[in-house]
């Protein structure tokens, strides 16, 4: 994988599991600043798509994207709003990563 395409997959991870966040904090302070910043991300997120899916097996892409997105918004609650994983939670975030792992070995992946 070229690191053109691991940055352009870092940037749709982070752009689709940032405005959770912002809209999470919207709702305690209505500061409309914060919807604002979600919909920017929303817009850098369709750029960031449109590079990605250009030469890429999507059935691969999009769900490695997916996982990455849910983990840092996993991550975001444990750190930013104090949310407590358990077994279950833990035990998602490992399979998340485990399937992360499975599909970018995949021998069919195009990136």
């Amino acid at each position: 994988m070229n690191p053109i395409t691991v940055f352009w997959i870092l940037v749709a991870a982070l752009v689709s599991a940032v405005p959770i966040a912002l809209i999470k904090q919207w709702t305690k302070t209505e500061n409309n600043n914060l919807l604002l910043l979600s919909v920017l991300c929303y817009l850098i997120l369709i750029f960031a798509l449109t590079n990605l899916l250009k030469d890429a097996n999507i059935a691969i892409l999009y769900p490695i994207l997916k996982c990455l997105s849910i983990l840092i918004v996993v991550v975001f609650g444990i750190l930013f709003y104090e949310h407590k994983i358990n077994n279950y939670t833990a035990l998602g975030i490992l399979l998340g990563l485990g399937s992360i792992m499975t599909l970018s070995m995949c021998k069919d992946a195009q990136y």
